[in-house]
Protein backbone atom coordinates (compact mmCIF):
# COMPACT_ATOMS: atom_id res chain seq x y z
CA UNK A 1 0.00 0.00 0.00
CA UNK A 2 1.31 3.27 -0.88
CA UNK A 3 2.06 6.41 1.41
CA UNK A 4 -0.74 8.03 0.34
CA UNK A 5 -3.31 5.52 0.56
CA UNK A 6 -2.28 4.97 4.21
CA UNK A 7 -2.75 8.43 5.07
CA UNK A 8 -6.40 7.71 3.43
CA UNK A 9 -7.76 4.94 4.76
CA UNK A 10 -6.11 5.56 8.49
CA UNK A 11 -8.88 8.12 8.64
CA UNK A 12 -11.25 4.94 8.95
CA UNK A 13 -9.46 2.50 10.23
CA UNK A 14 -7.79 4.02 13.19
CA UNK A 15 -11.40 4.55 14.67
CA UNK A 16 -11.42 1.14 15.34
CA UNK A 17 -8.94 1.62 18.24
CA UNK A 18 -11.07 5.44 18.91
CA UNK A 19 -14.97 4.23 18.71
CA UNK A 20 -17.21 1.37 18.40
CA UNK A 21 -15.78 -1.56 16.48
CA UNK A 22 -18.45 -3.58 14.58
CA UNK A 23 -21.18 -4.62 16.46
CA UNK A 24 -21.04 -1.82 19.07
CA UNK A 25 -24.43 0.28 19.44
CA UNK A 26 -22.88 3.80 19.37
CA UNK A 27 -23.38 6.14 16.57
CA UNK A 28 -20.88 8.95 14.99
CA UNK A 29 -21.62 11.18 18.49
CA UNK A 30 -20.32 7.98 20.71
CA UNK A 31 -24.10 7.68 21.74
CA UNK A 32 -25.93 4.77 21.95
CA UNK A 33 -28.30 5.04 18.74
CA UNK A 34 -31.39 2.61 17.64
CA UNK A 35 -30.98 4.08 14.45
CA UNK A 36 -27.75 3.45 13.28
CA UNK A 37 -28.12 1.02 10.24
CA UNK A 38 -30.67 -1.94 9.40
CA UNK A 39 -29.73 -5.57 8.62
CA UNK A 40 -29.54 -4.43 4.77
CA UNK A 41 -27.89 -1.25 5.28
CA UNK A 42 -24.22 -0.14 4.72
CA UNK A 43 -25.44 1.44 7.66
CA UNK A 44 -23.08 4.13 10.01
CA UNK A 45 -22.94 3.15 13.01
CA UNK A 46 -22.69 -0.64 14.98
CA UNK A 47 -25.90 -2.23 13.69
CA UNK A 48 -25.18 -3.45 10.17
CA UNK A 49 -24.19 -6.37 8.34
CA UNK A 50 -21.15 -5.59 5.53
CA UNK A 51 -21.41 -6.19 2.45
CA UNK A 52 -19.38 -8.51 -0.19
CA UNK A 53 -20.81 -6.68 -2.95
CA UNK A 54 -18.41 -4.98 -5.13
CA UNK A 55 -18.13 -1.94 -7.32
CA UNK A 56 -17.42 -2.58 -10.92
CA UNK A 57 -13.90 -2.25 -11.74
CA UNK A 58 -13.22 1.96 -13.09
CA UNK A 59 -13.33 1.44 -16.56
CA UNK A 60 -11.39 4.12 -18.83
CA UNK A 61 -10.74 1.50 -21.90
CA UNK A 62 -13.13 3.65 -24.27
CA UNK A 63 -11.83 7.33 -23.62
CA UNK A 64 -10.42 9.71 -26.51
CA UNK A 65 -8.88 13.07 -26.74
CA UNK A 66 -11.58 15.58 -27.80
CA UNK A 67 -10.62 17.42 -31.13
CA UNK A 68 -9.30 20.07 -29.46
CA UNK A 69 -7.19 19.03 -26.52
CA UNK A 70 -4.03 20.38 -25.46
CA UNK A 71 -1.97 16.83 -26.36
CA UNK A 72 1.74 17.72 -25.07
CA UNK A 73 2.93 13.91 -24.62
CA UNK A 74 1.57 13.05 -28.28
CA UNK A 75 4.25 13.94 -30.61
CA UNK A 76 5.28 16.94 -28.57
CA UNK A 77 1.84 18.99 -29.17
CA UNK A 78 2.75 18.82 -33.22
CA UNK A 79 -0.73 17.42 -34.06
CA UNK A 80 -3.41 19.38 -32.21
CA UNK A 81 -5.04 22.88 -33.07
CA UNK A 82 -2.37 24.58 -29.96
CA UNK A 83 0.22 27.04 -31.20
CA UNK A 84 3.98 25.92 -29.71
CA UNK A 85 4.33 26.12 -26.29
CA UNK A 86 6.69 26.03 -23.69
CA UNK A 87 4.78 23.02 -21.95
CA UNK A 88 4.68 21.33 -25.48
CA UNK A 89 8.16 18.57 -23.91
CA UNK A 90 5.25 17.32 -21.49
CA UNK A 91 6.78 19.12 -18.07
CA UNK A 92 4.39 21.90 -16.85
CA UNK A 93 7.22 25.27 -16.79
CA UNK A 94 5.79 27.61 -14.11
CA UNK A 95 6.24 31.69 -14.30
CA UNK A 96 7.10 31.77 -10.61
CA UNK A 97 7.21 28.70 -8.17
CA UNK A 98 3.48 29.42 -6.72
CA UNK A 99 2.54 29.55 -3.08
CA UNK A 100 -0.25 27.25 -3.30
CA UNK A 101 2.50 24.05 -3.17
CA UNK A 102 3.34 25.01 0.75
CA UNK A 103 -0.84 24.74 0.77
CA UNK A 104 -0.43 21.26 -0.25
CA UNK A 105 2.45 20.25 1.67
CA UNK A 106 0.35 21.55 4.78
CA UNK A 107 -2.31 19.02 3.97
CA UNK A 108 -0.12 16.19 3.35
CA UNK A 109 1.19 16.98 6.86
CA UNK A 110 -2.65 16.95 8.18
CA UNK A 111 -2.71 13.80 7.51
CA UNK A 112 -0.14 12.84 8.53
CA UNK A 113 -1.10 13.96 12.13
CA UNK A 114 -3.81 12.13 11.82
CA UNK A 115 -2.60 9.06 10.54
CA UNK A 116 -0.66 8.62 13.67
CA UNK A 117 -3.11 9.80 16.28
CA UNK A 118 -6.42 11.40 16.48
CA UNK A 119 -6.49 12.81 20.29
CA UNK A 120 -7.03 16.41 21.24
CA UNK A 121 -3.84 17.22 20.90
CA UNK A 122 -3.52 16.17 17.62
CA UNK A 123 -5.96 17.66 16.53
CA UNK A 124 -4.81 20.93 17.84
CA UNK A 125 -1.30 20.24 15.71
CA UNK A 126 -3.46 19.73 12.42
CA UNK A 127 -5.60 23.09 12.96
CA UNK A 128 -2.28 24.74 13.24
CA UNK A 129 -1.35 23.56 10.00
CA UNK A 130 -4.65 24.62 8.40
CA UNK A 131 -4.24 27.79 10.00
CA UNK A 132 -0.31 28.49 8.35
CA UNK A 133 -0.13 32.60 7.97
CA UNK A 134 -0.90 32.44 4.46
CA UNK A 135 -1.97 28.76 4.24
CA UNK A 136 -4.95 26.87 3.74
CA UNK A 137 -7.61 28.35 5.84
CA UNK A 138 -6.93 31.86 4.20
CA UNK A 139 -7.38 30.87 1.15
CA UNK A 140 -10.74 28.84 1.43
CA UNK A 141 -12.20 31.79 3.53
CA UNK A 142 -12.12 33.22 -0.08
CA UNK A 143 -12.93 30.87 -2.22
CA UNK A 144 -15.61 30.79 -5.22
CA UNK A 145 -17.22 27.81 -6.92
CA UNK A 146 -16.57 28.70 -10.54
CA UNK A 147 -19.31 26.78 -11.98
CA UNK A 148 -22.16 28.88 -10.46
CA UNK A 149 -22.44 32.23 -11.86
CA UNK A 150 -20.05 35.43 -11.01
CA UNK A 151 -21.22 37.79 -8.44
CA UNK A 152 -23.10 40.29 -10.66
CA UNK A 153 -20.79 43.37 -10.84
CA UNK A 154 -23.27 45.61 -9.70
CA UNK A 155 -23.23 43.80 -6.30
CA UNK A 156 -19.19 43.67 -6.19
CA UNK A 157 -17.26 45.79 -4.10
CA UNK A 158 -15.26 48.28 -6.57
CA UNK A 159 -12.70 48.21 -3.22
CA UNK A 160 -11.97 44.75 -3.20
CA UNK A 161 -10.14 42.68 -6.01
CA UNK A 162 -12.31 40.55 -8.19
CA UNK A 163 -11.24 37.53 -6.97
CA UNK A 164 -11.60 38.60 -3.14
CA UNK A 165 -15.43 39.06 -3.39
CA UNK A 166 -16.35 36.45 -1.07
CA UNK A 167 -14.52 37.63 1.64
CA UNK A 168 -17.51 40.25 1.68
CA UNK A 169 -20.34 38.74 4.26
CA UNK A 170 -23.35 40.29 2.18
CA UNK A 171 -21.70 38.25 -0.63
CA UNK A 172 -21.33 35.30 1.30
CA UNK A 173 -25.07 35.47 2.88
CA UNK A 174 -26.49 36.29 -0.94
CA UNK A 175 -24.63 33.70 -2.76
CA UNK A 176 -23.44 30.63 -0.84
CA UNK A 177 -23.27 28.51 -3.78
CA UNK A 178 -20.12 30.88 -5.71
CA UNK A 179 -18.63 31.31 -2.27
CA UNK A 180 -18.47 28.15 -1.79
CA UNK A 181 -15.51 28.19 0.33
CA UNK A 182 -16.18 30.97 3.13
CA UNK A 183 -20.00 29.50 2.81
CA UNK A 184 -19.66 25.68 3.11
CA UNK A 185 -16.38 24.23 3.30
CA UNK A 186 -14.73 26.55 6.14
CA UNK A 187 -17.27 25.80 8.66
CA UNK A 188 -17.27 22.46 8.08
CA UNK A 189 -13.70 22.46 8.72
CA UNK A 190 -13.83 24.62 12.08
CA UNK A 191 -17.06 22.80 13.63
CA UNK A 192 -14.68 19.60 12.96
CA UNK A 193 -11.41 20.87 14.23
CA UNK A 194 -13.19 22.42 16.98
CA UNK A 195 -15.41 19.22 18.01
CA UNK A 196 -11.72 17.24 18.09
CA UNK A 197 -9.90 19.86 19.94
CA UNK A 198 -12.41 19.20 22.91
CA UNK A 199 -12.95 15.70 22.35
CA UNK A 200 -16.41 15.72 21.25
CA UNK A 201 -18.15 12.95 19.38
CA UNK A 202 -16.10 10.36 17.32
CA UNK A 203 -12.63 12.03 15.76
CA UNK A 204 -12.54 9.62 12.83
CA UNK A 205 -15.19 11.23 11.60
CA UNK A 206 -13.99 14.94 12.08
CA UNK A 207 -10.53 14.17 10.67
CA UNK A 208 -12.41 12.84 7.91
CA UNK A 209 -14.85 15.64 7.37
CA UNK A 210 -11.45 17.83 7.71
CA UNK A 211 -10.28 16.12 5.27
CA UNK A 212 -12.65 15.57 2.61
CA UNK A 213 -13.05 19.44 3.08
CA UNK A 214 -9.81 20.54 2.36
CA UNK A 215 -10.04 17.92 -0.84
CA UNK A 216 -13.33 19.46 -1.99
CA UNK A 217 -10.82 23.16 -1.34
CA UNK A 218 -8.27 22.10 -3.82
CA UNK A 219 -10.61 20.54 -6.13
CA UNK A 220 -12.26 23.72 -6.45
CA UNK A 221 -8.83 25.61 -6.57
CA UNK A 222 -8.16 23.84 -9.90
CA UNK A 223 -10.32 25.02 -11.83
CA UNK A 224 -10.68 28.32 -10.51
CA UNK A 225 -6.85 29.21 -10.58
CA UNK A 226 -7.17 28.19 -14.25
CA UNK A 227 -9.80 29.98 -15.42
CA UNK A 228 -10.98 32.77 -13.39
CA UNK A 229 -7.88 34.43 -12.16
CA UNK A 230 -5.41 33.75 -14.43
CA UNK A 231 -6.81 35.01 -17.27
CA UNK A 232 -6.78 38.53 -15.77
CA UNK A 233 -4.26 40.94 -16.10
CA UNK A 234 -0.65 40.06 -14.34
CA UNK A 235 -2.54 36.93 -12.85
CA UNK A 236 -0.79 34.74 -15.51
CA UNK A 237 0.96 33.49 -12.39
CA UNK A 238 -2.13 31.88 -11.04
CA UNK A 239 -2.32 29.09 -13.46
CA UNK A 240 0.69 28.08 -11.43
CA UNK A 241 -1.05 28.12 -8.49
CA UNK A 242 -3.91 25.86 -10.40
CA UNK A 243 -0.95 23.29 -10.77
CA UNK A 244 0.35 24.02 -7.49
CA UNK A 245 -3.16 22.87 -5.85
CA UNK A 246 -3.60 20.05 -8.30
CA UNK A 247 -0.19 18.28 -7.57
CA UNK A 248 1.86 20.09 -5.07
CA UNK A 249 3.99 22.05 -7.94
CA UNK A 250 5.13 18.13 -9.14
CA UNK A 251 5.85 16.23 -12.02
CA UNK A 252 3.03 14.14 -13.64
CA UNK A 253 4.33 11.04 -11.96
CA UNK A 254 4.64 12.22 -8.41
CA UNK A 255 2.10 13.98 -7.37
CA UNK A 256 0.87 15.36 -4.09
CA UNK A 257 -2.37 15.96 -2.31
CA UNK A 258 -5.76 15.54 -5.03
CA UNK A 259 -3.12 14.90 -7.55
CA UNK A 260 -1.57 11.74 -5.24
CA UNK A 261 -5.14 11.07 -4.89
CA UNK A 262 -6.28 10.55 -8.53
CA UNK A 263 -3.28 8.96 -9.46
CA UNK A 264 -4.11 6.28 -7.23
CA UNK A 265 -7.59 5.47 -8.98
CA UNK A 266 -7.07 6.59 -12.19
CA UNK A 267 -3.16 7.39 -14.18
CA UNK A 268 -5.04 8.25 -16.52
CA UNK A 269 -7.15 10.92 -15.24
CA UNK A 270 -4.09 12.41 -13.82
CA UNK A 271 -2.35 12.91 -16.80
CA UNK A 272 -5.62 14.56 -18.50
CA UNK A 273 -5.87 17.64 -15.35
CA UNK A 274 -1.98 17.86 -15.96
CA UNK A 275 -2.88 18.43 -19.52
CA UNK A 276 -5.59 20.46 -18.92
CA UNK A 277 -3.40 22.50 -16.26
CA UNK A 278 -0.98 23.02 -18.95
CA UNK A 279 -3.11 24.00 -21.78
CA UNK A 280 -4.52 27.11 -19.61
CA UNK A 281 -0.62 28.33 -19.05
CA UNK A 282 -0.22 27.96 -22.85
CA UNK A 283 -3.52 30.07 -23.58
CA UNK A 284 -1.94 32.15 -20.82
CA UNK A 285 1.44 32.51 -22.45
CA UNK A 286 -0.16 34.00 -26.09
CA UNK A 287 -1.49 36.94 -24.51
CA UNK A 288 -0.10 39.91 -22.95
CA UNK A 289 1.08 39.79 -19.29
CA UNK A 290 -0.42 43.15 -18.62
CA UNK A 291 -3.57 42.75 -20.28
CA UNK A 292 -6.64 40.94 -19.30
CA UNK A 293 -6.36 37.81 -21.38
CA UNK A 294 -8.99 37.50 -24.64
CA UNK A 295 -11.28 34.96 -23.06
CA UNK A 296 -13.23 35.26 -26.53
CA UNK A 297 -10.27 33.52 -27.95
CA UNK A 298 -11.11 29.57 -29.02
CA UNK A 299 -8.10 28.54 -27.30
CA UNK A 300 -9.70 29.61 -23.95
CA UNK A 301 -12.89 27.52 -24.50
CA UNK A 302 -10.53 24.53 -25.98
CA UNK A 303 -8.40 24.89 -22.43
CA UNK A 304 -11.47 25.93 -19.70
CA UNK A 305 -13.44 22.69 -21.63
CA UNK A 306 -10.58 20.63 -21.12
CA UNK A 307 -9.67 21.04 -17.89
CA UNK A 308 -13.03 21.39 -16.46
CA UNK A 309 -14.14 17.71 -18.08
CA UNK A 310 -10.72 16.14 -16.45
CA UNK A 311 -10.70 18.11 -12.98
CA UNK A 312 -14.57 16.85 -12.82
CA UNK A 313 -13.90 13.59 -13.88
CA UNK A 314 -10.84 13.37 -11.38
CA UNK A 315 -12.80 14.05 -8.59
CA UNK A 316 -15.77 11.63 -9.54
CA UNK A 317 -13.41 8.95 -9.36
CA UNK A 318 -12.01 9.57 -5.95
CA UNK A 319 -15.60 9.69 -4.92
CA UNK A 320 -16.31 6.34 -6.68
CA UNK A 321 -13.37 4.74 -4.91
CA UNK A 322 -14.97 5.73 -1.73
CA UNK A 323 -18.19 4.67 -2.38
CA UNK A 324 -16.64 1.19 -3.14
CA UNK A 325 -14.75 1.48 -0.16
CA UNK A 326 -17.99 1.81 2.18
CA UNK A 327 -19.55 -1.42 1.20
CA UNK A 328 -17.71 -3.66 3.75
CA UNK A 329 -17.65 -1.27 6.30
CA UNK A 330 -19.54 -1.28 9.92
CA UNK A 331 -19.32 0.66 13.02
CA UNK A 332 -16.87 3.98 13.31
CA UNK A 333 -15.03 2.56 9.66
CA UNK A 334 -18.06 3.16 7.93
CA UNK A 335 -19.16 6.18 9.80
CA UNK A 336 -15.94 8.30 8.57
CA UNK A 337 -15.98 6.51 5.33
CA UNK A 338 -19.03 8.24 4.60
CA UNK A 339 -18.67 11.13 6.08
CA UNK A 340 -15.70 12.11 3.73
CA UNK A 341 -18.38 11.04 0.64
CA UNK A 342 -21.44 13.03 1.65
CA UNK A 343 -18.60 16.13 2.35
CA UNK A 344 -16.22 15.98 -0.71
CA UNK A 345 -19.08 14.75 -2.69
CA UNK A 346 -20.81 18.18 -2.49
CA UNK A 347 -18.41 19.81 -4.92
CA UNK A 348 -19.97 17.63 -7.69
CA UNK A 349 -23.53 18.45 -7.28
CA UNK A 350 -23.07 21.51 -9.55
CA UNK A 351 -21.30 19.88 -12.38
CA UNK A 352 -23.73 16.87 -12.18
CA UNK A 353 -26.79 18.95 -12.62
CA UNK A 354 -25.34 20.97 -15.81
CA UNK A 355 -24.50 17.07 -16.92
CA UNK A 356 -27.40 15.31 -16.48
CA UNK A 357 -30.62 16.32 -13.85
CA UNK A 358 -31.21 13.08 -13.87
CA UNK A 359 -28.35 11.07 -12.83
CA UNK A 360 -27.83 14.20 -10.80
CA UNK A 361 -30.68 13.64 -8.25
CA UNK A 362 -29.39 10.15 -7.73
CA UNK A 363 -25.82 10.99 -6.50
CA UNK A 364 -28.03 14.11 -4.58
CA UNK A 365 -29.99 12.02 -3.00
CA UNK A 366 -26.88 9.06 -2.23
CA UNK A 367 -25.11 12.30 -0.51
CA UNK A 368 -27.88 13.27 1.75
CA UNK A 369 -28.91 9.52 2.58
CA UNK A 370 -26.93 8.87 5.94
CA UNK A 371 -27.48 4.92 5.78
CA UNK A 372 -27.25 3.89 2.16
CA UNK A 373 -27.79 0.72 1.21
CA UNK A 374 -25.68 -1.57 -0.85
CA UNK A 375 -28.22 -0.33 -3.97
CA UNK A 376 -27.60 2.87 -3.36
CA UNK A 377 -24.39 2.89 -3.57
CA UNK A 378 -24.32 0.66 -6.77
CA UNK A 379 -27.03 3.31 -8.18
CA UNK A 380 -24.77 6.12 -6.99
CA UNK A 381 -21.64 4.29 -9.09
CA UNK A 382 -23.75 4.31 -12.49
CA UNK A 383 -24.46 7.92 -11.60
CA UNK A 384 -21.18 8.98 -11.60
CA UNK A 385 -19.78 7.04 -14.49
CA UNK A 386 -22.72 7.78 -16.82
CA UNK A 387 -22.62 11.87 -15.54
CA UNK A 388 -18.17 12.08 -16.04
CA UNK A 389 -17.46 9.22 -18.08
CA UNK A 390 -14.03 10.18 -19.35
CA UNK A 391 -11.08 12.88 -18.03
Amino acid sequence: MTTRLLHLSVLCSTALLLAACPGDDTGSDGTESAESGSADSTGTGGDCVPSDEEIPALDESACTLAANDYTPTVNGSADDVWPACVNDDGDYHPLEAPGAAARVEAWEMIRSIFAAGLTPEDFTAAREQYALDQGIESRTVRREDVHYPNIPEAEQDPGVDFDKQCTIEANVMNYPDRCAGPAKIAPIINEAFMAGQTGEGDPAVHAARIDAAIGWFMYLSVIKEATFSCPRAEKGADCDSSWAYYNGATGRANPLGFGGDVMDVSPMSNERVFDGIAAMKCFRDTQPADMDSDTSDPLYGYGYDQLDRANNHAAAVVLRDRLGRQLPLCGSEADANWAWVQTFGQGLIKPAQDADSGQAATLTALLENDAPTPADIQAGVVALDALFPCP
